[in-house]
């Protein structure tokens, strides 16, 4: 059913102050409730709501609670603990009197989300920007272009750890040579994943001994890769190298990344490069 309509003046309690005698009028939620059209937020949310079954809790009440879910990120339990604290919070959901109770229960605003779905989400992210045109905390010129920091947000990768890049190094090898159709006798892609694995493992359990050797095994399985090109594909050599010069590159600092440099490795690289 349709949400309940609150009064707008309700009659005093001669043992209960107002709310709004106890909160500062310059507080910016306060400035941020006057600035707000909830009526208009009431009849644009009504279609979405049925006319007949149980009434549902008050317009105003919940997309207030919204809005500071998302401007302090707080998760649902949180945001009603802190309701129940704040004054400030409750005056911004339009309540006159400090309420002692919660205003409803945490499911309540998941089914509201629901029920208003990414259109209305949408549409109540517009009212906020109307808001904060009204009280001059936006230019509408800075509406032109919108700036997005990447940096903050989360990145699909991993820590760079010295397995990860061995085992990258070989299925960098192993594809660079399918492109060129050698023929490979082995490719150790069998004993890595079964290693792979087991570093991590090692090195949670503080089994440092084992773990690296566990990546000795797995550098050792691409380091013997370039042995092999070098005896006895000495004839294509330098036009792999070449051709992949960048990723020749990478295996480079791959292998020189961690402990004594490979002076033969990266002097046969450089002299191939460079030729």
């Amino acid at each position: 059913m349709k949400p309940k309509k609150k009064l707008s003046e309700p009659q005093n309690d001669m043992f209960r102050p107002r709310l709004e005698d106890i909160v500062s009028p310059t507080h910016p939620l306060v400035r941020l409730s006057k600035v707000i059209d909830w009526d208009r937020i009431d009849r644009e949310l009504d279609h979405h709501f049925a006319t007949v079954g149980a009434a549902a809790l008050p317009t105003r009440l919940m997309t207030g609670l919204m809005y500071l879910q998302h401007m302090h990120n707080l998760s649902d339990e949180a945001l009603l603990d802190r309701w129940l604290e704040s004054p400030y919070y409750q005056y911004f959901c339009g309540e006159t009197f400090f309420q002692h109770k919660l205003p409803c229960h945490p499911t309540s605003l998941i089914k509201w989300r629901q029920r208003l779905g990414e259109e209305g989400c949408e549409w109540l992210l517009t009212e906020t920007i109307n808001a904060g045109l009204n009280l001059g905390a936006v230019k509408p010129s800075s509406l032109n272009r919108v700036v997005v920091d990447p940096t903050v947000q989360e990145k699909n990768i991993t820590f760079p750890t010295d397995a990860k890049l061995y085992h990258k190094a070989r299925k960098t090898l192993v594809s660079v040579a399918h492109a060129h159709r050698i023929t490979l006798r082995q490719t150790y892609d069998k004993a890595c994943q079964d290693l792979m694995p087991k570093i991590g493992r090692y090195g949670h359990a503080r089994q440092f001994k084992r773990m690296r050797k566990a990546i000795k095994q797995v550098k050792a399985s691409w380091a013997g890769w370039f042995a092999i090109w070098s005896a006895r594909l000495r004839r294509w050599v330098y036009d792999l190298v070449k051709s992949n010069v960048r990723t020749c590159f990478r295996l480079i600092g791959y292998w020189s990344r961690r402990g004594k440099v490979k002076t033969r490795f990266i002097a046969f690289m450089s002299q191939r490069l460079t030729a």
